[in-house]
């Protein structure tokens, strides 16, 4: 069987994340010395390199990772059932 591509928009659920603690693009850009500019257009590709994703966890205080986890294991238990 073929890995599938994760269905989770990483870049959506940030600015979820950030909409509910009223932050905004730019101060995590700041907080992560990352461009704003170029902070957006990452938050709209597909793929995010992990670093960047576990700099936005600790900033935002939010493991981002989980909802890799989470889809993960979901596939995992279709497989063995």
């Amino acid at each position: 069987m073929n890995p599938k591509k994760p269905n989770v928009d990483m870049g959506s659920e940030i600015h979820k994340c950030l909409d509910e603690k009223k932050r905004s693009v730019t101060w995590l850009a700041n907080e992560i010395g990352y461009d704003p500019s170029s902070l957006n257009k990452q938050l709209m590709k597909e793929h995010f390199r992990p670093i960047l994703l576990f700099q936005i966890s600790q900033q935002l205080e939010f493991d981002f990772f989980v909802l890799y986890s989470k889809e993960l294991a979901e596939i995992i238990r279709k497989r063995t059932n």
